[in-house]
């Protein structure tokens, strides 16, 4: 997943915003039990195109994928999100 963030927030700059989300996205492995792996990356290019914010997630199978879904810990994300996030794009592919 790419994620743009809000840079519109009164005190809370695009950086600030990585800060905070990124330890909540590595600790999901963790805290759903169903996620192989989970990178986290910031954006370093400094150009207008570019997302700020790359998440990438491998998953031992579809069904787990499935499970992730709907998983409390995905949906609190995904609230999160919401008030932070100016648009996202993703790609789900199985290897």
């Amino acid at each position: 997943m790419l994620w743009r963030l809000r840079s519109d927030l009164p005190g809370r700059g695009k950086e600030e915003i990585a800060r905070e989300l990124a330890p909540i996205v590595r600790a999901l492995p963790a805290d759903t039990g169903v996620i192989r792996r989970v990178e986290v990356g910031m954006n370093t290019a400094r150009i207008p195109e570019a997302y700020d914010m790359c998440v990438q997630a491998e998953f031992t199978d579809a069904q787990a994928f499935a499970v992730f879904l709907t998983h409390p810990a995905h949906l609190r994300l995904g609230v999160l999100l919401k008030d932070v996030r100016e648009s996202w794009a993703v790609v789900d592919y199985e290897v």
